[in-house]
């Protein structure tokens, strides 16, 4: 019986995905799905906290980042921030979901990349408009 290949209608297209715990996760979940290639940006040294959950967390990690590449970065480091400053270029989208008033850790090396870098942000994941 042969295999019905899987559809990739995002094939080529490049997200930086910076976020954490569920919703983040989930979106760029769905773009890696769809055959996007997606860079999940952990903090450094220990990644994602969801890597080290127990009990009904245990799996959360593996199930919302899976088909995913994973880069462990300290942006904070002016050589981490050098990293992203030339990923972002190559990306065509960056996600984030970081709470109100917290500096999502790509951001700024984003937003301070020029216009011409900047195809696509897409934040504010699963908070509620107020």
């Amino acid at each position: 019986m042969s295999q019905i290949p899987l559809a990739t209608p995002l094939a080529g297209i490049k997200v930086l995905e910076f976020s954490h715990t569920v919703m983040g996760p989930t979106a760029g979940l769905v773009f890696a799905e769809l055959g996007a290639d997606v860079i999940k940006v952990e903090p450094a040294p220990k990644g994602d906290h969801t890597r080290g959950l127990g009990g009904f967390g245990a799996g959360f990690f593996a199930a919302f980042n899976r088909n995913k590449r994973s880069l462990a970065m300290d942006l904070k480091r002016k050589d981490g921030q050098a990293v992203i400053h030339r990923l972002i270029p190559t990306a065509d989208l960056v996600l984030e979901n970081f709470g109100p008033g917290t500096q999502a850790p790509g951001k700024s090396a984003l937003l301070s990349g020029g216009a011409d870098h900047r195809r696509g942000i897409v934040s504010d994941l699963g908070r509620a408009a107020g």
